[in-house]
């Protein structure tokens, strides 16, 4: 339960960065952030 629970934090943390990260980064170039999405799923 708590392993599933701190899972999903995480999970919720990484997508929390992930659009500040992209937003930042669509302002300047769409494409780079579609990459930067492909490349963060390939990651996890």
């Amino acid at each position: 339960m708590f392993v599933q629970l701190d899972g999903a934090w995480r999970y919720l943390y990484s997508q929390i960065r992930l659009r500040i990260l992209t937003r930042t980064s669509c302002n300047y170039n769409g494409e780079l952030c579609k990459q930067m999405i492909v490349d963060k799923m390939n990651t996890d």
